[in-house]
């Protein structure tokens, strides 16, 4: 009997996670809303209350003393700008390193930054943000993060 119980309890599991892991995303509002529009292409809706609005990424295995490369590509009717926070493991802020402003049109266009990292980097927030306080709508896709040999 017990048997029997787990694995229903595993079947019902193994029915249930795809579909919660395929809703959940990497990308998080910041005054904003990211959904998933396509197969890897997400939109993005600011709310237009204050500057810096967009999304952010939070990748893993970050190693200090890198350089990174943070890449997407982005279109739009409004300018951006790509911003690299890095912490240590403790969470305390170490750097902050801007792109300059960039417009964006509707065809797709590739933006990246290059970021030398901290040694004690354990951490980094990427974020793709606006530089007014307007309510606007672009798309992004093809996020990479990427070390620099």
């Amino acid at each position: 009997m017990k048997l029997k119980i787990l694995l229903c309890i595993a079947l019902f599991f193994l029915f249930i996670s795809p579909a919660s892991a395929a809703e959940k995303s990497p990308f998080f509002g910041v005054s904003a809303t990211v959904v998933q529009v396509e197969d890897g292409t997400f939109e993005v809706k600011t709310k237009g209350e204050e500057e810096n609005e967009g999304f952010v990424f939070s990748p893993k295995g970050v190693k200090g003393g890198e350089t990174i490369v943070f890449e997407v590509q982005v279109k739009g009717n409004t300018a951006v700008y790509l911003l690299v926070d890095e912490t240590d493991a403790r969470g305390t802020f170490l750097a902050e390193s801007v792109s300059a402003v960039i417009g964006l049109h509707d065809p797709w266009r590739t933006i990246q930054l290059e970021v030398e990292l901290q040694d004690t980097t354990s951490q980094i927030d990427a974020m793709v943000l606006t530089n007014q306080k307007e309510k606007t709508t672009f798309m992004f896709r093809n996020v990479k993060m990427s070390v620099k040999k």
